[in-house]
């Protein structure tokens, strides 16, 4: 009985005490502060989904319409054989069967950007770093200030 109340004790102890004090891994890549400077307009952060089986979501509105959505997987999100390397891949062939798609240098293992028209209009910057994917999403957001947030999260995986 003492083993099974201990056994309970550890398990316990791992929860969070509340759903609000859940890590997102994602939220931690930007700030407030830097989604208001890409958007030169205050900014709200919206947590879409908590880190759930190695995925994890967070999103920034800007006043003006602007907005950024950071989706990161790590870990348990790649199933079977499957590895960071192969979802970034599959990312990268998606958007390319939908345009052009430009490779970028510096943010990590590998990167690409794809852009629906123009950047500003609707941009995706995808990452592979360090065993992570990392896909940052923008509308109302010129190439310098996405380049510079890429640099920003991927320093931060």
């Amino acid at each position: 009985m003492k083993a099974l109340i201990a056994l309970a004790a550890l398990v316990l102890a791992g929860l969070p005490a509340r759903a609000e004090e859940q890590v997102n891994p994602a939220c931690e890549l930007l700030t407030e502060d830097e989604a208001r400077i890409a958007f030169g307009a205050p900014a709200t952060e919206s947590v879409m989904n908590p880190e759930m089986t190695g995925t994890s979501d967070c999103s920034w509105v800007g006043e003006n319409g602007s907005s950024i959505a950071l989706n990161r997987a790590r870990g348990l999100a790649f199933q079977g054989d499957a590895v960071a390397a192969d979802s970034y891949r599959n990312w990268r062939e998606n958007f390319e069967g939908q345009g052009k798609v430009e490779t970028l240098t510096g943010l990590g293992e590998e990167a690409f950007l794809f852009a629906e028209g123009s950047v500003e209009a609707r941009a995706i910057i995808g990452i592979l770093h360090q065993g992570n994917v990392l896909l940052i999403g923008t509308s109302g957001v010129s190439r310098d200030a996405l380049l510079h947030l890429a640099e920003l999260a991927a320093g931060r995986l």
